[in-house]
């Protein structure tokens, strides 16, 4: 006789990822989910949401996660639908570009957004994206660390990443897991 036992169900997680245009959000976000990269780059018009099904979280548990990750557009024409957005989030990921300073102090700005529409708290970190095409690394990512807004500098926070690479994408997946899923005792 055939049977079937009892589904395991996943929980379900909302990550956002905020920051400004041609950062590396979309990139991170494909890398994760679905192991890939693409070298062109397509604005995320308004928001795009991909899931990464099953991913078992804590390691060695039979505890599967369904975790949306939601790819926010940056374009001011979207700032009033954002909001909408932010809704039942679980996490947000704050993204910058190593290359472009500017981007990095923009932090500011999504930081300040996000908390002025979400009164809960929620686990967060910083990517700072694109540290394949760093020459000089040691003195650039300690300026980068320094531009960042001083509520976002927790160094166990913030990780240097490259989509193009896989460099700290699953790092930077299971610092925000960590923060919002507790390992069973």
């Amino acid at each position: 006789m055939f049977s079937l036992s009892r589904p395991i169900r996943a929980k379900q997680i909302k990550v956002i990822f905020l920051g400004d245009d041609q950062v590396g959000k979309t990139s991170i976000i494909r890398r994760f989910a679905d192991d890939m990269f693409r070298e062109k780059y397509r604005p995320t018009l308004g928001v795009q949401v991909l899931t990464k099904e099953n991913y078992i979280y804590p390691p060695g548990t039979d505890q599967r996660l369904l975790i949306y990750l939601w790819d926010i557009g940056a374009q001011n024409l979207y700032e009033v639908v954002r909001p909408d957005y932010y809704v039942g989030i679980s996490a947000a990921v704050f993204v910058a570009d190593l290359t472009h300073s500017e981007s990095i102090t923009n932090l500011e700005y999504w930081l300040k957004e996000i908390k002025q529409h979400v009164r809960y708290r929620y686990g967060w970190a910083v990517a700072l994206n694109k540290v394949d095409v760093i020459e000089n690394k040691n003195s650039l990512l300690k300026r980068a660390l320094r531009l960042l807004p001083d509520e976002l500098q927790e160094e166990s926070k913030v990780f240097f990443t490259s989509a193009k690479k896989n460099i700290n994408i699953q790092e930077l997946m299971v610092g925000i897991l960590s923060q919002i899923i507790k390992a069973p005792e």
